[in-house]
Order: structure tokens, then sequence, then C-alpha cells
């Protein structure tokens, strides 16, 4: 793989693992959520806010990441 040498590559293939394991938590609860038929108590609306905020956060550096490699820093 030509990108397999580049730490900015593991770092974006990491950040996107981590983002689809964040994102297991408020997909369960809106499940609930849905098949409940009630609207959302404020303590899991908040719970489900910080999961949402976490994954927002680790998206931002994706093109980062993508730039970096793409300038080829990283190499190792």
């Amino acid at each position: 793989m030509y990108y397999s040498h580049n730490a900015f590559f593991w770092a974006k293939i990491g950040t996107f693992l981590l983002v689809a394991v964040l994102s297991v938590p408020p997909t369960i609860q809106f499940i609930k959520w849905q098949r409940a038929g009630e609207p959302p108590s404020g303590p899991n609306v908040g719970r489900v806010q910080k999961f949402l905020y976490a994954e927002l956060v680790l998206f931002a550096f994706l093109p980062i990441f993508a730039a970096a490699m793409a300038r080829g820093y990283g190499e190792f």
C-alpha cells in the first residue's frame, strides 16, 4: 500500500475508527428514543451531545491529516 509508510495516513485511519466507535452510543440512544415514542429527557440529551461534539472535533482533524499526507509529511 502506497500510504502505509505515512504516519498521517495511520492517524487518519485511527480517527475514522474512533469516530465510528463514538457514533455507536448515540445511534443506540436514538433508536431507543424512537421506539419509546416520547421526547428525550435532559440528561440523556446532554450525554448524546457530548459524543456528537467529540465526533465533530475529530472530524475537523481529517482534512488536516489528508493535507499532510498529500504534501508528503509523516513519511517513515
